[in-house]
C-alpha cells in the first residue's frame, strides 16, 4: 500500500512539472489536458495525505497561471493587429478602387437605358474579376486558444467581457487619433479609415468562425459607435472641410469608398451616407 501511494505521489508531481513546463512552452491545449488529469484522475487518490490537500489547494492558482498566460499571448496578438489590420484597409480600399474605376469605363461605354439599369448593388455582381482574388485571411488561432481554456476553467463570461472590453478600447483608439482636414494632408484620415476597416474585417471573421463567442448584435454597436465617433469628427471641422475646394471632393471621394467596402462586408452604411448627404450635398 505504502509503494502503491508513493508511485500516486510521484505521478502526480510528474504532472505538476509537466504542467509547468507546458505553460512556459505555450503548449496550453496540452497544459489544460494535464490540468484535467490532475484533478480528476490523480488527486482523488492523494487527498487523503498532507501532500494531496495541499497540492488540491494549489489548483485555482495553476488555474488562474494558465489562463493568465493564455490571455497575456492573446493580448500582444491584439496588440499586433494594428498593422495587419491597416495592411487590410489599404488592400481593400485598392481593390475598391480598382472596381470604381471599372465601374466608371461600364458606365461610360453603356447606352442610357444600360445606365439606368445597372445600380452600384448590381456593379458588385458584375465584379467577378475582382471577387477571385483571395479572400482576406486573418489569424485568429491566438483568440480560439484562450476562448478554449477558459471555457475548460468555466471562465468563459469573464474571458468575453474582458475581451468585449479590449476591442471596443481599441476601436476608441483608432478614433481617437489626431487628423487633419487639409489639402494634402488628408494621409491621416485615410489611415483611420484603413484602420476602421480592418478592424470591422477582424470582427466580420471572428463573428463567421465563432457566433456563440460574437454576436451580430455586439458587432452591430461598434459599428454604431464609430458612425457616430465619425460624425462627431467630421462635424468638429465642417468649415475646413467645405472652406476647401480641394479637400471636400478628396474627402468625399474617400468616405464613399469607405462605404462601398464596409457594404461589401455586411455593414449598415445607411447612417454613413446620410451623414454624406449631410456634409457634401450628394
Amino acid at each position: 500500500v505504502a509503494v502503491d501511494a508513493l508511485r500516486g505521489c510521484q505521478e502526480v508531481v510528474r504532472l505538476v512539472s509537466g504542467f509547468d513546463e507546458q505553460v512556459a512552452a505555450r503548449q496550453y491545449y496540452s497544459a489544460i489536458k494535464t490540468l484535467g488529469s490532475l484533478k480528476d484522475v490523480y488527486l482523488p487518490r492523494v487527498r487523503c495525505y498532507a501532500f494531496g490537500k495541499m497540492l488540491e489547494a494549489s489548483v485555482p492558482h495553476m488555474e488562474t497561471k494558465l489562463q493568465g498566460a493564455a490571455l497575456s499571448d492573446m493580448k500582444d496578438w491584439l496588440y499586433g493587429l494594428k498593422k495587419t489590420t491597416r495592411d487590410i484597409g489599404r488592400h481593400l480600399t485598392t481593390r475598391m478602387h480598382a472596381k470604381q474605376r471599372s465601374w466608371v469605363q461600364r458606365d461610360s461605354a453603356a447606352t442610357a437605358t444600360e445606365r439606368h439599369l445597372v445600380s452600384p448593388a448590381v456593379q458588385f455582381v458584375l465584379d467577378e474579376e475582382f471577387d477571385r482574388d483571395e479572400p482576406v485571411a486573418v489569424e485568429l488561432m491566438p483568440l480560439y486558444q484562450c476562448l478554449h481554456i477558459n471555457e475548460k476553467l468555466g471562465r468563459r463570461a469573464e474571458f468575453r467581457r474582458s475581451f468585449t472590453e479590449d476591442r471596443s478600447n481599441q476601436l476608441s483608439l483608432i478614433l481617437d487619433s489626431p487628423v487633419q482636414f487639409v489639402s494634402g494632408q488628408l494621409a491621416s484620415f485615410d489611415a483611420m479609415l484603413f484602420d476602421i476597416i480592418g478592424f470591422f474585417v477582424v470582427e466580420h471573421s471572428i463573428l463567421a468562425s465563432a457566433p456563440d463567442f460574437c454576436s451580430r448584435a455586439d458587432v452591430d454597436t461598434l459599428w454604431e459607435i464609430c458612425i457616430a465617433r465619425l460624425s462627431d469628427i467630421l462635424a468638429r471641422s465642417i468649415q475646413a472641410i467645405r472652406g476647401d475646394q480641394n479637400v471636400s471632393p478628396t474627402l468625399q471621394g474617400a468616405l464613399t469608398t469607405f462605404s462601398y467596402v464596409q457594404e461589401e462586408n455586411a455593414y449598415d452604411v445607411r447612417k454613413l451616407r446620410d451623414l454624406m448627404m449631410a456634409i457634401f450635398g450628394a
